[in-house]
Protein backbone atom coordinates (compact mmCIF):
# COMPACT_ATOMS: atom_id res chain seq x y z
CA UNK A 1 0.00 0.00 0.00
CA UNK A 2 1.15 3.40 -0.87
CA UNK A 3 0.28 5.89 1.89
CA UNK A 4 1.76 8.83 0.05
CA UNK A 5 -1.05 9.00 -2.51
CA UNK A 6 -4.02 9.12 -0.09
CA UNK A 7 -5.29 12.68 0.26
CA UNK A 8 -5.32 14.17 3.73
CA UNK A 9 -8.68 15.70 4.79
CA UNK A 10 -8.67 19.47 5.13
CA UNK A 11 -10.92 21.78 7.10
CA UNK A 12 -12.80 22.64 3.90
CA UNK A 13 -13.78 18.98 3.54
CA UNK A 14 -15.53 19.15 6.90
CA UNK A 15 -17.14 22.55 6.36
CA UNK A 16 -18.50 21.83 2.87
CA UNK A 17 -21.52 19.74 4.05
CA UNK A 18 -22.34 22.32 6.72
CA UNK A 19 -22.14 25.25 4.32
CA UNK A 20 -24.30 23.48 1.75
CA UNK A 21 -27.04 23.10 4.42
CA UNK A 22 -26.56 26.46 6.14
CA UNK A 23 -30.21 27.54 5.80
CA UNK A 24 -31.45 24.30 7.31
CA UNK A 25 -29.10 24.85 10.28
CA UNK A 26 -30.20 28.49 10.68
CA UNK A 27 -33.89 27.49 10.60
CA UNK A 28 -33.32 24.70 13.16
CA UNK A 29 -31.52 27.10 15.54
CA UNK A 30 -34.23 29.78 15.18
CA UNK A 31 -37.06 27.27 15.74
CA UNK A 32 -35.34 25.75 18.79
CA UNK A 33 -34.66 29.19 20.29
CA UNK A 34 -38.25 30.32 19.70
CA UNK A 35 -39.57 27.09 21.24
CA UNK A 36 -37.48 27.50 24.39
CA UNK A 37 -38.53 31.15 24.70
CA UNK A 38 -42.21 30.28 24.25
CA UNK A 39 -41.97 27.53 26.87
CA UNK A 40 -40.36 29.73 29.52
CA UNK A 41 -42.48 32.80 28.72
CA UNK A 42 -45.59 30.85 29.76
CA UNK A 43 -44.15 29.75 33.10
CA UNK A 44 -45.10 31.91 36.06
CA UNK A 45 -42.35 34.11 37.42
CA UNK A 46 -41.04 32.96 40.78
CA UNK A 47 -39.01 35.23 43.02
CA UNK A 48 -36.89 34.02 45.93
CA UNK A 49 -35.85 35.82 49.06
CA UNK A 50 -34.00 34.54 52.09
CA UNK A 51 -32.78 35.61 55.46
CA UNK A 52 -30.38 34.01 57.92
CA UNK A 53 -31.48 33.86 61.55
CA UNK A 54 -28.98 33.42 64.37
CA UNK A 55 -29.90 30.66 66.80
CA UNK A 56 -28.69 31.32 70.32
CA UNK A 57 -28.58 28.28 72.56
CA UNK A 58 -31.00 28.89 75.44
CA UNK A 59 -28.66 27.13 77.83
CA UNK A 60 -29.43 24.65 80.55
CA UNK A 61 -33.18 24.70 81.26
CA UNK A 62 -32.65 23.63 84.89
CA UNK A 63 -29.84 25.93 86.02
CA UNK A 64 -30.30 28.68 83.42
CA UNK A 65 -26.54 28.69 82.82
CA UNK A 66 -25.56 29.59 79.28
CA UNK A 67 -24.01 26.88 77.14
CA UNK A 68 -20.50 27.58 75.90
CA UNK A 69 -21.68 27.11 72.32
CA UNK A 70 -24.75 26.16 70.39
CA UNK A 71 -25.15 22.57 69.27
CA UNK A 72 -26.05 21.39 65.79
CA UNK A 73 -28.94 19.51 67.33
CA UNK A 74 -30.38 22.73 68.81
CA UNK A 75 -30.07 24.50 65.46
CA UNK A 76 -31.72 21.57 63.63
CA UNK A 77 -34.53 21.48 66.18
CA UNK A 78 -35.12 25.19 65.67
CA UNK A 79 -35.28 24.69 61.90
CA UNK A 80 -37.79 21.87 62.37
CA UNK A 81 -39.88 24.04 64.69
CA UNK A 82 -39.99 26.85 62.14
CA UNK A 83 -41.05 24.46 59.37
CA UNK A 84 -44.34 23.48 61.02
CA UNK A 85 -48.01 23.98 60.22
CA UNK A 86 -48.57 25.98 63.39
CA UNK A 87 -45.88 28.49 62.47
CA UNK A 88 -47.16 28.64 58.88
CA UNK A 89 -50.70 29.29 60.12
CA UNK A 90 -49.47 32.07 62.41
CA UNK A 91 -47.40 33.67 59.63
CA UNK A 92 -50.30 33.37 57.16
CA UNK A 93 -52.59 35.27 59.57
CA UNK A 94 -50.02 37.98 60.25
CA UNK A 95 -49.23 38.70 56.58
CA UNK A 96 -52.84 38.11 55.47
CA UNK A 97 -51.77 35.37 53.07
CA UNK A 98 -54.58 34.62 50.61
CA UNK A 99 -53.92 30.86 50.46
CA UNK A 100 -53.88 28.07 53.02
CA UNK A 101 -51.13 27.61 55.56
CA UNK A 102 -50.13 24.38 53.76
CA UNK A 103 -49.63 26.35 50.53
CA UNK A 104 -47.53 28.88 52.42
CA UNK A 105 -45.47 26.10 53.95
CA UNK A 106 -44.72 24.74 50.46
CA UNK A 107 -43.29 28.15 49.53
CA UNK A 108 -40.81 28.14 52.41
CA UNK A 109 -37.58 26.26 53.02
CA UNK A 110 -35.90 26.30 56.42
CA UNK A 111 -32.38 24.87 56.43
CA UNK A 112 -29.48 24.58 58.81
CA UNK A 113 -25.89 23.51 58.25
CA UNK A 114 -23.66 21.46 60.49
CA UNK A 115 -21.24 23.66 62.38
CA UNK A 116 -23.25 26.87 61.95
CA UNK A 117 -25.51 28.69 64.40
CA UNK A 118 -27.75 30.07 61.66
CA UNK A 119 -31.03 28.89 60.22
CA UNK A 120 -31.63 30.02 56.64
CA UNK A 121 -35.23 30.90 55.82
CA UNK A 122 -35.91 31.00 52.07
CA UNK A 123 -39.29 31.92 50.61
CA UNK A 124 -40.70 31.93 47.08
CA UNK A 125 -43.33 34.38 45.89
CA UNK A 126 -45.02 35.85 42.82
CA UNK A 127 -43.01 39.04 43.39
CA UNK A 128 -39.84 39.97 45.17
CA UNK A 129 -41.85 41.89 47.75
CA UNK A 130 -44.06 38.90 48.50
CA UNK A 131 -41.07 36.56 48.86
CA UNK A 132 -39.30 39.01 51.18
CA UNK A 133 -42.49 39.54 53.20
CA UNK A 134 -42.88 35.79 53.76
CA UNK A 135 -39.21 35.25 54.71
CA UNK A 136 -39.22 38.25 57.08
CA UNK A 137 -42.51 37.17 58.68
CA UNK A 138 -41.00 33.74 59.37
CA UNK A 139 -37.94 35.43 60.92
CA UNK A 140 -40.19 37.62 63.13
CA UNK A 141 -42.19 34.55 64.13
CA UNK A 142 -38.95 32.81 65.08
CA UNK A 143 -37.95 35.75 67.29
CA UNK A 144 -41.35 35.77 69.00
CA UNK A 145 -41.16 31.99 69.57
CA UNK A 146 -37.68 32.25 71.08
CA UNK A 147 -38.58 35.24 73.25
CA UNK A 148 -41.77 33.53 74.39
CA UNK A 149 -39.95 30.32 75.33
CA UNK A 150 -37.28 32.19 77.28
CA UNK A 151 -39.76 34.21 79.29
CA UNK A 152 -41.57 31.14 80.65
Amino acid sequence: MDHHNTPQPHLADYLRPLLSRKWLIVVAVVVATAGVYAFYAQKPKVFTSGTPVFVKDPGDPVSGAASPQSTDRNVSNTAALLYSRDVAASVARKIRYDGTSEELLRRVAVTSRIGEDFVEITARGRSGEEAASIANAYAREFVSLVNGSQST
